[in-house]
């Protein structure tokens, strides 16, 4: 059929395959001196997907994009040609000075939307030393939990073992799934407010869902994610409402189904039972190992990059919304005497928490001086698909090693 023309098996091209690999070589044609080279990445993407499509949709699949450049032409360019043209920058985004970057998303976000729809997902690696248009077409990665990777070249140690591990198997095998959907449910008393992660929302209404509050993506139980693998973490936000007893119980339930690379779908319920705290009683939490001082710091980490994300001029109001957040856990479980500062107790379980929130402020995720928006837009998405182990590392400065030479 139609799909034959361009799509075969692997065991039928492996060879010719391999040699077209082999023979790459750098661009033949001939630029002038004061031009960039033509990359057509966003029609390459376009065309990518469309032969994909063929294939059936929701059947599993990926496109892999290698940027080695700037867009220059075609449909999602963003910069022309002309090197006497600069690449925009943090303020030309924030001065409407940059003439080709709401153009680019607009593209972008409509070529997201498609990968969502088939199914498929979009990965992208870059490897210039100069922007290729990440913080415009990230949309296609986060959307559809593709990967997103930047480095200065494609022969760095790092891009080549990461890119080995895309397709390890055995032990370093990411165990990587398709067409996968996560869905919530709670008891009563407890609403689903967002999700913060690489997903997409399927906009499902159901009573686990608050119509009052939204963080991330919400107003939504279930989302799709067009791949998974093993390490792919989200931040799930909840609100409680009502009066309940002490002593009851709640529930929280994650219905995750998803396709493994052989065909199969499968479907996994994971559901959380917990007592409800005594109300009132800020010292019921102080020493039981009640409140995960990592945990909280990357969930709040996650929200305040989904706030700039959505709005890039707010960082003021993010930062005083970390701030509130420091003293309001102060107040409640911190002990002082009025107008002496050196008087404040926290216990052990809250006492790392505003050093992580210091740090957080002073971070790349927040800070972008001396960030390019292909830089910011990396950091961020990766804060939002690490562990939470990973995540504090990205956010507290870690000393490796240090001597008195």
């Amino acid at each position: 059929g139609l799909i034959g023309r361009f799509l075969v098996p692997l065991s039928e091209c492996e060879l010719n395959l391999t040699s077209i690999i082999e023979e790459l070589t750098p661009d033949p044609w001939e630029k002038k001196y004061d031009e960039r080279p033509m990359h057509c990445t966003g029609s390459a993407l376009d065309v990518s997907l469309k032969m994909l499509q063929l294939s059936g949709l929701h059947s599993g699949g990926r496109v892999i994009l290698f940027a080695g450049g700037a867009i220059t032409k075609g449909p999602g360019l963003i910069v022309s040609r002309d090197l006497n043209e600069n690449i925009r920058s943090h303020n030309d985004i924030k001065t409407d000075q940059a003439p080709f970057y709401a153009a680019a998303c607009t593209f972008y976000e409509g070529l997201a939307e498609r990968f969502v729809s088939s199914g498929f997902a979009c990965d992208i690696f870059a490897g210039c030393l100069d922007q290729v248009g990440i913080a415009e077409m990230s949309c296609c990665c986060k959307r559809t939990g593709g990967f997103l990777m930047m480095v200065d070249t494609f022969k760095t140690p790092v891009f080549k073992s990461t890119y080995r591990r895309f397709f390890a198997q055995g032990e370093e095998d990411l165990n990587t799934v398709y067409n996968a959907t996560l869905e919530v449910q709670t008891s009563r008393g407890t609403k689903v407010v967002g999700i913060i992660g690489a997903c997409s929302s399927l906009q499902k209404a159901s009573a686990s869902v608050s119509e009052e509050v939204e963080v991330g993506q919400g107003r939504t139980c279930a989302w799709q994610m067009s791949t998974l693998t093993e390490r792919t973490t989200f931040g799930v936000y909840f609100d409680t409402c009502g009066v309940a007893q002490e002593g009851q119980e709640r529930y929280l339930q994650f219905i995750t189904s998803y396709q493994t690379p052989e065909g199969k779908h499968l479907l996994r319920v994971t559901t959380i039972a917990h007592r409800i705290s005594p109300g009132g009683e800020p010292q019921h939490h102080v020493g039981n190992n009640v409140f995960d001082q990592d945990a909280a710091a990357v969930l709040v980490a996650r929200q305040a990059v989904d706030m700039l994300e959505k709005n890039s001029n707010n960082v003021n109001e993010v930062m005083r919304s970390i701030d509130r957040t420091v003293i309001n856990l102060v107040r409640r479980f911190g002990t002082y005497q009025p107008d002496e500062p050196a008087s404040l107790r926290l216990e052990s379980d809250f006492t790392l928490f505003p050093i992580f929130m210091y740090h957080l402020r002073r971070s790349e995720f927040l800070q972008i001086f001396n960030s390019s928006p292909d830089e910011t837009t990396f950091f961020r998405a990766t804060l939002i698909r690490e562990s939470c182990s990973n995540g504090i590392i990205m956010i507290q400065p870690t000393l490796h090693s240090y001597s008195f030479h």
